[in-house]
């Protein structure tokens, strides 16, 4: 047997023992408040993984795509599936009508009449009742109906199509307090209606320890607990012993006495920090901060398939207008900039930093003043801060949106929470830049941004 000390690297691994603990971790606290478990098989996508899920008492499994049904199918994990994506074009819901025929219950979810309507007329082609649950969206800027009104409206829409069988709601993540709000008026509203909702379910590895807040749900979806990682030791929900995936990495350049090089990059890492310092934690050396990832093979993959050029973040207007071989779309001198923050000593520093370097900077202490000095004079770009007395950051980017959707919007803020730095950028913000504020960054980032904005003008 290999010693795990002689693997090549960079090389993935998994501590069977510890990866067993968690599966018995999360069930037992599922089975504490009586809620079905349904683990996301997507994060290990391992049909022997998920037999031992379903051994330990899951109801059934989740998964994000057909092709996952299909091979855990295949492989008789689970007679109980729910695919959590909306499903569109005839090839791939005549592959899932051909699952519905195979297994003992299919789910799928959707948010809108379009998908709807493609699974009723599959349904129809090929004899299979479609069972569904409607994806609502509580609060995480993803997918999914709007309002608890919307939810009643998009069910009664597809209980009226042939071959379509109403199951319930289902949301990602559970948050306080938009979900149980949420639910609580969907639920009211189906009872009124009279159409019962025996499927409430709830999803999410940092929710998990909390599903006890959410009293109507019957099911959880979670991926991430079977192995853990640093976002899940961040809120709470593990520690670093928790942590089954480990990746085997060498040092092969340490240039000075503060900088390393490792061997792993994209491939075995992520570049999806979800608000997290760093790409990864060095379990032996835990102050050191993963500060960047680079994969030049990626880069020369990207060129071979046809991209024009591979730039990397942040990509400065001007070289983005040189790729593009426009010189012509080159932004226009001075950008204007409007500065939206509460702290009078950050506007200041920001109008003077954006002043110095050629652009037009304006302020506004709140939202309604910069409401305000929008609709006088549309700037290129807002400067905005998250955390607000009054109208919140995300409340004005809404507003934005909606009276002046051409103006690029970078979120600037140190006190945001990792949801709300996420739903900014779900609603349509630019670009997120943290206080204390990486001024160069910042700039380079007004510079794409004013540069995608005259990019977009023609």
């Amino acid at each position: 047997m290999t010693d795990v000390r002689d693997l090549d690297t960079p090389a993935v691994t998994i501590d069977l023992a510890i990866m067993e603990d968690n599966i018995r971790r999360v069930q037992a606290h599922l089975d504490r408040y009586g809620i079905g478990n349904r683990p996301h098989v997507k994060t290990h996508k391992v049909p022997e993984i998920g037999r031992m899920q379903m051994a330990a008492g899951a109801l059934g499994i989740t998964c994000q795509k057909v092709g996952e049904v299909e091979v855990f199918a295949d492989a008789g994990v689970a007679d109980d599936v729910l695919l959590t994506y909306n499903i569109l074009g005839r090839q791939k819901t005549d592959r899932l009508m051909a699952l519905g025929k195979r297994l003992r219950r299919l789910a799928v979810v959707f948010d809108n009449e379009v998908v709807a309507r493609g699974l009723s007329e599959a349904g129809v082609r090929h004899g299979v009742d479609v069972r569904f649950l409607v994806e609502c969206d509580t609060g995480f800027g993803r997918n999914g109906v709007q309002t608890p009104e919307a939810a009643l409206d998009l069910a009664r829409a597809a209980m009226k199509l042939p071959r379509m069988d109403f199951q319930g709601l289902m949301t990602f993540p559970n948050r306080e307090p938009g979900t149980r709000e949420f639910f609580e008026r969907a639920l009211a509203l189906f009872k009124q209606a009279g159409i019962p909702v025996p499927i409430v379910s709830g999803g999410g590895t940092p929710a998990l320890f909390t599903v006890q807040s959410f009293p109507m749900l019957t099911e959880h979806r979670a991926g991430t607990c079977v192995f853990n990682d640093a976002m899940v030791v961040a809120s709470g929900t593990a520690t670093w012993d928790n942590c089954a995936m480990r990746v085997r990495a060498t040092v092969v350049s340490r240039p000075t006495a503060t900088r390393a090089i490792l061997d792993c990059g994209t491939k075995v890492l992520t570049s999806d920090q979800y608000g997290m310092k760093g790409f990864g934690h060095v379990l032996e050396y835990p102050e050191a901060v993963v500060t960047g990832l680079s994969d030049r093979d990626l880069h020369r993959q990207a060129l071979e398939l046809g991209a024009v050029a591979v730039l990397e973040k942040p990509v400065g207007g001007a070289q983005l207008a040189r790729v593009l071989g426009r010189s012509d779309f080159l932004p226009p001198a001075p950008a204007r900039v409007l500065v939206v923050d509460d702290d009078a000593e950050v506007r200041e520093m920001l109008e003077g930093l954006l002043a110095s370097h050629g652009f037009e900077a304006a302020t506004a202490p709140n939202g309604d003043l910069a409401m305000q000095a929008i609709a006088r004079r549309a700037p290129d770009v807002v400067l905005l801060d998250v955390v607000m007395p009054g109208l919140s950051g995300v409340e004005i980017l809404q507003a934005i949106q909606t009276v002046a959707p051409r103006v690029k919007v970078i979120m600037v803020s140190g006190g945001a929470t990792l949801e709300q730095r996420m739903r900014s950028l779900a609603l349509g913000a630019f670009d997120f830049v943290r206080k204390p504020v990486d001024t160069a960054y910042l700039l380079r980032s007004i510079d794409v941004a004013v540069g995608m904005k005259q990019l977009e003008s023609h």
